[in-house]
């Protein structure tokens, strides 16, 4: 119906592209931080950018990434993996 899940049907690989952190500030106050990924496609060369433990990308895979490294998706998901 729109495309919806798509993605998840399908295998791609790409690139990290950058490793970053953020912070949210919330109506009483609280400082939230968080840590982003950014993975460009090889297929299609489009961004992707996913927030760490949201279920895309656990914290382990995050702190054994390095810009550059390669990762994958596998078909049927959308978790990222180390190719």
């Amino acid at each position: 119906m729109f495309g919806f899940g798509k993605s998840k049907a399908e295998a791609w690989t790409g690139v990290v592209t950058k490793k970053g952190q953020g912070t949210n500030i919330d109506e009483d106050g609280e400082r939230t931080t968080y840590w982003t990924l950014d993975v460009t496609r090889d297929d299609t060369g489009k961004k992707k950018h996913y927030v760490v433990g949201r279920g895309n990308v656990s914290a382990d895979l995050y702190n054994s990434l390095k810009e550059g490294d390669k990762v994958s998706c596998p078909a049927g998901t959308n978790k990222l993996q180390k190719a």
